[in-house]
């Protein structure tokens, strides 16, 4: 019986990582209605499998069925919380349904990219960085006449992020890069004018 069991999980496997192949290929295909079909069937075989939750969340994110999309990430967070993948899929579903999230699934999302990068690829941390502070820049011009700045929560998380990105030496910034994120880190009352202008440089 134990035999038998094992070759059937065997056997579901190899078909799973079979049909997998086969959803990327109609992805590449642009056919996301089929894709999405085949990786629903691959989750009802295994509910455990990361990587049909990821393009379950892709192909709904593209047929604009945003919730499922939502559903789908949430379930791959709770399988591996610390896969980059589902990070950046949360950010693009943010970007094509704007207003669909909340702010802190974002920002959430955005942070725990930069954690995860930081220390394995300094090089990719500082990429998820830049696009965090260009999200954060537009949540402080859109909150400065109705905040409080010293108590603006986006102002204190894009200070937090140019100090970690100026005390990660490994990036070798410029002299005048690691000046103006030296700024930024510490002068966070600082005019809301003078601050997009220094951002828009990057």
């Amino acid at each position: 019986m134990a035999a038998s069991t094992s070759g059937d999980t065997a056997a579901i496997a190899k078909e799973i990582k079979v049909q997998l192949k086969q959803a990327r290929e109609l992805i590449n295909q642009k056919d996301h209605v089929g894709a999405l079909k085949l990786c629903e069937a691959i989750i009802k075989k295994d509910k455990t499998c990361y990587t049909g939750w990821i393009m379950i969340a892709a192909c709904a994110q593209e047929l604009k069925q945003f919730h499922q999309a939502h559903s789908a990430l949430n379930k791959a967070f709770e399988l591996d919380e610390n896969q980059s993948v589902a990070y950046q899929g949360m950010i693009q579903l943010g970007e094509r349904a704007p207003g669909f999230l909340s702010e802190i699934d974002i920002t959430s999302a955005y942070r725990k990219l930069c954690s995860l990068t930081r220390a394995s690829d300094p090089t990719k941390f500082f990429d998820h960085a830049k696009k965090y502070i260009e999200y954060l820049k537009k949540q402080i011009e859109c909150q400065s006449t109705t905040t409080n700045e010293q108590n603006n929560p986006y102002r204190i998380q894009l200070a937090e992020l140019c100090k970690d990105i100026v005390e990660e030496k490994r990036l070798q910034l410029s002299q005048e890069d690691e000046q103006l994120y030296r700024l930024l880190s510490t002068d966070i009352l600082s005019p809301i004018k003078t601050l997009s202008t220094n951002l828009n440089e990057f």
